[in-house]
C-alpha cells in the first residue's frame, strides 16, 4: 500500500530505496491550475507527498483513490447525466520544465512512459488539474467505442484544432442505462458532437489555401496543388474541395540526388470519419532505405485520381510522355491504366507479393509459392524458361495462370537495369504508409502535417545512423559486397586478351564478364550495379597485373556511394510556424469540404486484410495441433495464430512476492511474512 506522507515529515528517498529499484516517491500538487501558453505555470493548490509507489502495480487508479484520501469527490463515480467534476493528471519530466516537459498520465501507456524514468530518479513531480465532463466529450473522445472517456473542452478554438482527432460521432454505446441516461439525451449529445466535428472539418479547409502558402514559404520549390469539383456557377463564392498534392521541395531535390529512376506508388485508406485515399510516391535511397517523395489525399482510388497524381509527380520529376522511368506497385484500380497513357515508355513492376496473394486464392500450398519465387529471382531469360517449364510440369494450369501476367512486370530476367534495383515487392511503400497510419485518421491538415513531421523527424533519424557508416559505401551495399566477395573465390577467370573475361565455376556455372560495359551475363551487376561474384572473380585476375591499379569499390554504381547518401539527406524540411502567422490566400473563393456519407456501422480502423492473409490463417488454425509453422513471406502474423490455448482453469496463481498460492502481487497483502510497506 502506498503511504501519504505527513505534512511536516521528511524522507531521503535515495536512502529509502536503497536496493528497490521499481520503487519512487510521489511530490503530488493538487487542488492548484496551469496558466495558459507561453508562461505555464501551477498557480495554487497545495504539495504531499507520497511514499512507496511500486511502479510495476502503479495505475492512474491509484491515484484516484489518493485523492479520494486526500478528500476530493471520487473521481471514478462520476455521473454523465450532468455535468461533474474530473481529475485530470500530468507528470513532469525530471528537470523539465512546464512547457516541454509535461507529459500527461491518463493511462498503461503513460505509466509505461513515466517509468522510464524511475531508474534514476525517485521522486517525480505529478500535477492534477480539475475540470467538467459531460455526454459532449464523451462524444466528442476518440477513444468513444463503448466506454467512457473524459476530455476536458478548451475555453476556445481560435487555431481551428479544437476537435483534430479520430472522432467517432456513430460509435454505438453500450449499458448507457446503468448511468441513468435517457436516449434523448444520447441522441442530442452525438448531434452536438457531429456538429463540432463537422464545423472543424470546415474550418480546416477554409484553412487549406493558407497552409499551401506556408509551405511553399518555408521549403522553396515546393509544389502544392488542390483540386476543386466543377462548379455550375462560376460567380459562387464556394469551391468545393477534391484533392490536394504536395511535394516538398527538400525532398525533390534529395530524391533526384539518390540517382534512382524508381518509385514505388500506393493508396491508403483515410480512417477518419471522412473518406478518402492517401496517395503516395516512395523511392529507395542510396542504403535501400525508403525515400518518400509525394504525397496526396484524393476522393478514391480511380483511374482519374491517379492521372491527375501521376501528372503532378512527372511534373516535378521533369517526366515527359517519352520517360523510361521505373514504377512498382501492387496494380491498385486504375493505376495501371494511368501509368500506360501518361508513361507509355516507362517499365511497370508489379509487386510479387501481392500476385502471390492472388495465386493462394486457388493454389495456396507453399510448392506454388516456392515456384512463382524462383521464376521471379531469375535473372537470365534462359533459367527463366527453364523454372516456368518447371512450374508447367508440376501444376500446368497454375502456370497457364501465372503466364497470363506478361514477365515484362514481375521477372527480373525481364526487367531492365536502369532503376539500379532488382527489388520485386512494394514494401517502400507499405513501410511509409505503416509510419503515417495514425495521421490518416485525422482531418486534411492534421493528416498533411503529420506527414510533414514525419519526414523531417525522419531525415534527423538517418543522419544519425549515417554518422556510424565507415564508407565508402554504404552499409548495405557493403554488406552485399562482401557477401559477393566470399563466393567470387570459387570462381577462375580466364582473359580473352581484350575487354572480356570468362569466368568458370562447378556446376556449369560458367559466364562472360564485359570489363568495358561493366556487364555479366548473370545480369545481376547490370540489374543491381554491384559487382556479382563473376565480375569480382574478373577484377581479382586483374589485379594480379602489377601495372593495374584497381579499387573494386569504383566498380559499383554511384548510387550506392556514401557520399551520394549523404548528398540526399543533405536537404532538409523545414518547419512550419503556428496558423495564426500563415499568409493570406487572396483567393476571392472558398473551399468547402465534400459531401460527407456516413458509412454503415462502426467506422473501421483495422487494415483490410488481403485474401492471401485470411487464407493462410484459416489454414493455420483448421491444423488444430498447436503447431504453427512460419516460413518466408508467411511470418508476418502473430506467432499464435491457429495455436489452441490451454485454459488456465484449476490452476493456481503464485504471488510474485510472498511466493504463497491463491492470489497474485496486485491483492497481496504480505501472507507471506515478507516487510510490508507503511
Amino acid at each position: 500500500m502506498v503511504y501519504i506522507r505527513p505534512k511536516n515529515e521528511v524522507v531521503d528517498v535515495s536512502s529509502l530505496y536503497a536496493g528497490a529499484p521499481t520503487w519512487f516517491s510521489i511530490k503530488l500538487h493538487h487542488g492548484g491550475k496551469f496558466t495558459k501558453l507561453p508562461d505555464i505555470k501551477y498557480t495554487g493548490g497545495e504539495v504531499r507527498y507520497v511514499d512507496y509507489v511500486d511502479i510495476d502495480e502503479f495505475s492512474v487508479h491509484e491515484l484516484d483513490a489518493i485523492m479520494l484520501d486526500l478528500g476530493y469527490p471520487d473521481p471514478r463515480m462520476i455521473e454523465l447525466s450532468v455535468e461533474s467534476p474530473v481529475i485530470y493528471y500530468h507528470f513532469r519530466i525530471p528537470n523539465g520544465d512546464f512547457q516541454f516537459g509535461l507529459r500527461a498520465l491518463g493511462n498503461d501507456q503513460d505509466v509505461i512512459n513515466l517509468s522510464k524514468f524511475i531508474q534514476n530518479n525517485k521522486l517525480i513531480e505529478v500535477y492534477t488539474e480539475h475540470g467538467k465532463t459531460n455526454l459532449l466529450t464523451y462524444f466528442m473522445s476518440p477513444n468513444a467505442k463503448g466506454k467512457v472517456v473524459i476530455e476536458e473542452l478548451p475555453e476556445n478554438d481560435d487555431q481551428g484544432a479544437k476537435y483534430e482527432a479520430e472522432v467517432h460521432v456513430e460509435s454505438p454505446l453500450r449499458n448507457m442505462n446503468h448511468v441513468g441516461i435517457s436516449m434523448d439525451k444520447v441522441f442530442r449529445a452525438k448531434d452536438m458532437a457531429r456538429k463540432h466535428v463537422t464545423g472543424d472539418y470546415t474550418k480546416q479547409f477554409e484553412l487549406l489555401r493558407d497552409y499551401a502558402l506556408e509551405l511553399q514559404a518555408t521549403n522553396p520549390d515546393t509544389t502544392v496543388k488542390i483540386d476543386v469539383c466543377p462548379n455550375g456557377n462560376p460567380a459562387s463564392p464556394t469551391r468545393q474541395f477534391r484533392r490536394i498534392y504536395v511535394c516538398l521541395g527538400p525532398l525533390k531535390k534529395g530524391f533526384k540526388a539518390c540517382l534512382r529512376d524508381l518509385v514505388g506508388l500506393d493508396g491508403a485508406f483515410m480512417k477518419g470519419p471522412f473518406p478518402g485515399q492517401v496517395l503516395t510516391a516512395v523511392g529507395l535511397d542510396s542504403n535501400n532505405g525508403i525515400y518518400p517523395l509525394a504525397y496526396a489525399i484524393v476522393e478514391s482510388e480511380n483511374t482519374a485520381s491517379w492521372k491527375w497524381f501521376l501528372e503532378n509527380l512527372g511534373d516535378d520529376l521533369e517526366l515527359g510522355s517519352n520517360s523510361n522511368y521505373t514504377f512498382i506497385s501492387d496494380r491498385q484500380k486504375g493505376l495501371q491504366i494511368a501509368v500506360d497513357q501518361l508513361f507509355p515508355n516507362a517499365e511497370h513492376r508489379y509487386c510479387i507479393r501481392h500476385i502471390h496473394d492472388n495465386m493462394r486464392k486457388k493454389w495456396g500450398q507453399t510448392e506454388y509459392r516456392d515456384h512463382l519465387w524462383r521464376c521471379a529471382s531469375a535473372t537470365t531469360i534462359p533459367e527463366f524458361e527453364h523454372l516456368m517449364k518447371e512450374f508447367s510440369e508440376y501444376d500446368k494450369e497454375a502456370c497457364q495462370w501465372l503466364k497470363q501476367i506478361p514477365p515484362v512486370h514481375w521477372a527480373r530476367s525481364h526487367f531492365s537495369g536502369r532503376a539500379v534495383s532488382d527489388v520485386l515487392i512494394s514494401n517502400m511503400c507499405e513501410v511509409f504508409n505503416g509510419k503515417i497510419e495514425k495521421g490518416r485518421d485525422k482531418p486534411v491538415i492534421s493528416c498533411l502535417e503529420f506527414i510533414r513531421e514525419y519526414l523531417m523527424k525522419r531525415i534527423c533519424n538517418v543522419m544519425k545512423a549515417m554518422k556510424k557508416a565507415k564508407g565508402p559505401l554504404t552499409p548495405t551495399a557493403t554488406d552485399i559486397l562482401d557477401a559477393r566477395k566470399k563466393g567470387a573465390s570459387q570462381y577462375i577467370a580466364r582473359w580473352n586478351g581484350a575487354n572480356k573475361y570468362q569466368v568458370t565455376a562447378a556446376l556449369q556455372d560458367q559466364h562472360v564478364v564485359d570489363v568495358r560495359n561493366q556487364t555479366c551475363t548473370c545480369r545481376k551487376w547490370e540489374l543491381m550495379g554491384i559487382p556479382c561474384r563473376h565480375a569480382i572473380a574478373t577484377l581479382n585476375e586483374m589485379s594480379k597485373d602489377p601495372e593495374a591499379e584497381l579499387d573494386i569499390y569504383k566498380w559499383v554504381h554511384k548510387v550506392y556511394w556514401l557520399e551520394t547518401w549523404q548528398k540526399a539527406y543533405s536537404f532538409k524540411v523545414e518547419p512550419i510556424k503556428g496558423r495564426p502567422m500563415w499568409p493570406k490566400s487572396n483567393c476571392p473563393t472558398k473551399l468547402i469540404p465534400p459531401p460527407h456519407h456516413t458509412q454503415v456501422g462502426r467506422p473501421k480502423k483495422k487494415r483490410r486484410q488481403s485474401e492471401g492473409e485470411r487464407l493462410s490463417k484459416r489454414q493455420k488454425a483448421s491444423a488444430g495441433d498447436g503447431v504453427n509453422e512460419m516460413q518466408g513471406e508467411n511470418s508476418q502474423g502473430p506467432r499464435n495464430d491457429g495455436v489452441q490455448k490451454l485454459s488456465r482453469k484449476h490452476v493456481s496463481v503464485t504471488c510474485s512476492k510472498c511466493k504463497n498460492k491463491g492470489h497474485n502481487s496486485r491483492t497481496c497483502k504480505g501472507q507471506g511474512g515478507n516487510q510490508s510497506k507503511k
